[in-house]
């Protein structure tokens, strides 16, 4: 069973979050402000919690929906027909039609300087055919040492695992 965690006055940290619902794993979806006072009540994402608005949010960006069937739907936006149900949102679709999206290249099309960054990362892969889920955390290692992946080489391990599409969700640092 995948769940989300529904609205909350402080939004709790993703460890503390795994033990108070008795959790197998957990990650971030969505990010949130934490630099303005009161912020950290709300992801600024869109997300659903068993068929409830949890955050209405700016805009999906890319999602990872799961139906209440359990069905996972990875895209930019759910499609209409769609009952939202558990969906959490995070920053890119990086692996696309079973390769790195061009855009995580330096001069790809809508290349960013921060998708070439050796961040933690957490990322979320799908292989619809096959019915595989991919979740790979990379950590940043050594304390103030700026380690982990640039999100071109997660693309790849994805690739190599099986995933058809891949976002990065939350990254690792938070």
């Amino acid at each position: 069973e995948f769940f989300v965690t529904p609205r909350q006055n402080y939004l709790e940290g993703t460890s503390a979050s795994l033990a108070k619902n008795k959790l197998q794993i957990a990650i971030n979806g969505g990010g949130w402000d934490v630099s303005k006072p009161g912020s950290n009540t709300d992801t600024d994402l869109v997300t659903y919690s068993k068929g409830k608005l949890v955050s209405e949010g700016k805009d999906f960006w890319v999602s990872v929906t799961i139906t209440q069937d359990n069905e996972i739907i990875m895209a930019k936006k759910p499609k209409e027909d769609i009952e939202l149900y558990n969906v959490v949102t995070g920053f890119n679709l990086f692996v696309v039609n079973g390769e790195v999206n061009p855009r995580m290249y330096p001069g790809g099309p809508g290349y960013k300087e921060g998708y070439d960054t050796l961040d933690p990362r957490t990322s979320i892969g799908y292989n619809e055919e096959k019915n595989i889920l991919n979740i790979i955390l990379v950590d940043s290692g050594v304390v103030g040492q700026r380690l982990g992946l640039r999100l071109r080489d997660l693309g790849t391990i994805h690739v190599r695992e099986g995933s058809t599409t891949a976002i990065n969700m939350d990254g690792g640092g938070s």
